[in-house]
């Protein structure tokens, strides 16, 4: 319990400081020497909880209601679509009917907006989208690099809107015997 006191701790470094000699690598060092270097281990503990931290809550939502971080849902959906001032105002006005009137993404395209979800898994009634326009470039070698902008974070949206962004599911392909089946029952 000594340690619990400020005062007391202050005076247990200052002690540590000016009798204590640690060694690295060969090399002794104490006093100021062992000031520098405490002082340089607290600026990097404290620099990187601030700086992860602060990348953290950047990207992350946090649900009020719930005093809980939302699920992310990326890649949502990923399209073309003609007109993106057209877009944007579409979904201010939370008018999804673009979902009727946009363009599945071609494989290999270049450009393409992607719409990213998060929700509060615990009351379920919190959600955000955000849009990004997607710039991809591709290298020599024939790899895919991808630029994201952001075009609108953390818009609000309702669980109806969150479920009605979810990709149109393809046909399922048909195996070679349901094709056969088939075949013979169109033949009858």
């Amino acid at each position: 319990m000594r340690l619990a006191n400020p005062v007391t701790t202050w005076n247990e470094i200052c002690f540590l400081a000016k009798n204590l000699i640690y060694t690295t690598s060969g090399t002794e060092i104490s006093g100021m020497g062992l000031w520098i270097l405490w002082g340089l281990e607290a600026f990097a503990i404290i620099s990187a909880t601030v700086l992860l931290s602060n990348i953290y809550i950047k990207k992350s939502v946090f649900c009020e209601a719930c005093r809980c971080w939302t699920d992310d849902h990326k890649d949502k959906l990923t399209f073309e679509y003609l007109s993106e001032n057209e877009l944007k105002e579409k979904l201010m006005n939370q008018d999804m009917s673009f979902l009727d009137n946009f363009i599945e993404m071609a494989p290999g395209g270049d450009s393409f907006y992607r719409i990213d979800c998060r929700s509060c898994s615990k009351c379920k009634e919190f959600y955000t989208l955000s849009l990004f326009r997607i710039t991809r470039t591709w290298s020599k070698e024939g790899q895919p690099s991808d630029k994201e902008n952001y075009i609108m974070k953390n818009l609000f949206i309702s669980k109806e809107i969150f479920d009605k962004l979810a990709p149109k599911p393809c046909p399922e392909e048909k195996t070679d015997e349901e094709a056969a089946v088939e075949e013979v029952v169109a033949e009858q």
